[in-house]
């Protein structure tokens, strides 16, 4: 009988200990999934090809965006460049201007420009039709060149710019006056803030002529000078410039129409109380 009990006693120990060996594998065995679980959990927050799309994205954009501060047109080459000029008829000379300043009384000529393919400081001269067909056609080039201005002032609370490249640009603006010499004294009926007429020097026979008007103008036309006459409005006036370029392609202006090339003069126009 105790040996019975005793055998009993040892299987029912024999039994809890497996019981007790089984719950311990299968307690390393649940630590160790959650370990592995852990450790690759830690892994896909460290991935730092994901961090670094938002800076790679970022500089496509700036890589796309660059070409739009270009400006080709600024890099064609000018091959007539010209300056502007004023004509002394008391001594016969051309002389380069960059600034005048000179009394603006209403309806009287201010000044007339000339827009020349020279350098020279100055020069004499005879006529400017001869001044124009001795020095355009110095260059030779395989592009027809024309020539334009552009005016800009501060008037009505507002800065303008106005480009002229042909007679029609000032006939067509409000802010010019185009029209013919007033019968007597009256000028209060002109309007604008400038007369303005455009001349082509180069294709005359050196007899007198007039300015040129829209239905006149031909392939051929050339601007070569320009001539300011104010009216009442022009009081209103300050920061008067003249900037004359010469030009092959429409590449050479921006959007707004405005001359981008490499190549202008400029003159201020200050009026002498």
């Amino acid at each position: 009988m105790n040996r019975r009990r005793e055998s009993k006693a040892a299987r029912r120990k024999r039994v809890i200990r497996n019981r007790v060996i089984a719950c311990a594998v299968l307690l390393a065995l649940i630590i160790l999934v959650i370990i592995l679980i852990a450790s690759c959990g830690g892994k896909k927050k460290k991935q730092p090809e994901t961090e670094s799309l938002p800076q790679q994205t970022e500089s496509l954009e700036i890589e796309t965006k660059e070409p739009e501060t270009e400006k080709p047109a600024a890099n064609i080459p000018n091959e007539k460049p010209i300056n502007i000029y004023t004509m002394h008829y008391d001594d016969m000379m051309a002389r380069k201007v960059t600034s005048i300043r000179k009394p603006w009384t209403v309806y009287e000529e201010l000044e007339t420009f000339a827009a020349i393919a020279s350098n020279e400081e100055s020069f004499p001269f005879q006529s400017e039709t001869e001044v124009q067909q001795a020095t355009w056609n110095t260059v030779n080039t395989a592009t027809d060149y024309k020539i334009g201005y552009e005016m800009s002032f501060d008037a009505g609370g507002e800065h303008k710019v106005i480009t002229i490249l042909k007679p029609g640009d000032i006939e067509s603006n409000p802010d010019l006056y185009n029209g013919d010499y007033p019968e007597g004294s009256d000028y209060s009926d002109i309007p604008g803030y400038m007369g303005v007429w455009v001349y082509d020097d180069l294709h005359q026979d050196g007899g007198f002529y007039i300015h040129i008007t829209q239905a006149e103008v031909t392939d051929e036309t050339l601007l070569t000078s320009i001539k300011f006459r104010p009216t009442p409005k022009s009081n209103e006036i300050s920061n008067f410039e003249l900037r004359a370029f010469s030009y092959s392609s429409d590449q050479e202006f921006d959007e707004e129409g405005r001359y981008i090339g490499n190549y202008a003069a400029t003159v201020s126009i200050e009026r002498e109380e």
